[in-house]
């Protein structure tokens, strides 16, 4: 879990500094009704107990995978999104 707090904390500090398009209202602003912006994410994330990692969570498709597994899940999702369209038309 600590891996992918820091793994979120790199992207929410690197985007801004280096490309300047993402303010901190954008950081925060949910992306849709219903979803989580980065910044609760990464609270959030932050303050799941160690214990808990090994969860199980019944995922939209019906599979059972641990929260560690989901959280992992979504900065790799996140990280996806970066590299193939924030950051690609940015350099």
């Amino acid at each position: 879990m600590e891996k992918a707090a820091e793994r979120l904390k790199y992207w929410l500090r690197t985007v801004p500094e280096q490309f300047g398009r993402l303010s901190e209202t954008e950081v925060s602003e949910r992306p849709m009704p219903g979803k989580w912006s980065p910044k609760e994410a990464l609270k959030v994330i932050e303050k799941i107990p160690a214990e808990k990692l090994s969860s199980p969570c019944v995922t939209g498709n019906q599979e059972t995978k641990s929260l560690q597994w989901l959280i992992d899940d979504y900065v790799e999702h996140m990280e996806y999104h970066l590299n193939r369209q924030i950051l690609k038309n940015n350099v």
